[in-house]
């Protein structure tokens, strides 16, 4: 009997070193959090270049408000083309939610507050409610990126055990900075 109690026991003990803690971290993968915003950032700053140019340029020429569509739909797509690319279709769904509804909303409030304060009556009747309107339009659309490019832009990525990398993604042994700037918000 006592052989049997010492097998039993050695075959528990070898159990319990087997499925420790220690082995199941090292089969782990470990995830970290990268931020790709500055994607989303570099469409957005086309789309409102394009949008600035038209202004200053052609913004009183009838036959030439594509700049002014183009910029639109650069700005309304740039985030979610941005998540898809990222394998991401709910932040792209969220962002293009946030691309359309937040400036409409924003804009649509703001004109009706103005209305029901105003009357939209007057010698400008309802000029005053459409740049109101315009206006918080725009602030909408600003608040609709930061939210995009600050909240949604960011995705797990794994990480080799053992291989540091820079803010670039570049290995250190592949990648020499000469100027490196980092950060996270």
């Amino acid at each position: 009997m006592k052989l049997v109690e010492r097998s039993f026991i050695a075959a528990a003990a070898l159990a319990a070193l087997t499925f420790t803690d220690a082995t199941h971290a090292q089969a782990e993968v470990r995830t970290e959090e990268q931020w790709y915003g500055w994607q989303t950032t570099i469409g957005l700053g086309t789309a409102y270049s394009l949008a600035g140019v038209w202004l200053f340029t052609d913004a009183f020429d009838d036959n030439k408000v594509w700049p002014l569509g183009t910029a639109f739909g650069i700005y309304a797509l740039t985030g979610p083309a941005v998540h898809l690319a990222h394998g991401r279709g709910d932040a792209a769904a969220g962002s293009i939610g946030l691309n359309v509804g937040a400036p409409l909303g924003a804009g649509l409030l703001a004109a009706g507050l103005y209305c029901a304060f105003d009357g939209c009556s007057g010698t400008f009747e309802g000029l005053g409610a459409m740049v109101v309107g315009l206006v918080s339009g725009v602030a909408g659309m600003v608040a609709a990126n930061v939210i995009d490019v600050a909240v949604l832009s960011f995705e797990e990525v794994k990480v080799s055990p053992g291989a540091a990398k820079s803010g670039l993604g570049a290995g250190p042994a592949q990648y020499v900075p000469i100027f490196q700037y980092g950060g996270r918000f």
